[in-house]
């Protein structure tokens, strides 16, 4: 009901500015409806002469090439960081290596005291007789 009523009174408004138009010789807001009239025109030059769908076709083909590149790179730039992480983490481990053996100070300053408590035991203590 309201949908005929909304296209009445727009006809009625329509018609009513066509009549003042004609009285006064001149069309209302002139420029901004020529330059209208030639955008409509042109949107309906292209919506006669374009073929959408191929138009379509090539700009999803032209997105996903795009997008599946997009992807690719930041999939690179990936393992190009995991790379520089397991550079360093490899640098970082042979450096240590290198330097220090596995068990590092605290284990060579414990095997010297045990090697001086066993030279220690064995300087104090007695002879045993061999047993037959």
């Amino acid at each position: 009901m309201y949908f005929i009523l909304v296209t009445l009174l727009l006809l009625v408004i329509y018609i009513t500015l066509l009549v003042r138009e004609a009285r006064r010789g001149r069309r209302f807001f002139a420029a901004y409806r020529e330059r209208l009239d030639r955008f409509v025109g042109n949107g309906a030059f292209i919506a006669r002469h374009v073929d959408f769908n191929s138009f379509a076709r090539e700009e999803v083909i032209h997105l996903s090439r795009q997008g599946m590149h997009i992807l690719a790179h930041r999939v690179l730039l990936g393992v190009r960081a995991a790379e520089r992480l397991l550079t360093r983490l490899v640098r970082h481990l042979r450096l240590h290596t290198e330097t220090a053996p596995p068990g590092g100070e605290s284990s060579r300053s414990f095997v010297r005291t045990l090697s001086e408590f066993k030279g220690h035991l064995e300087a104090t203590r007695p002879e045993m007789p061999e047993v037959h």
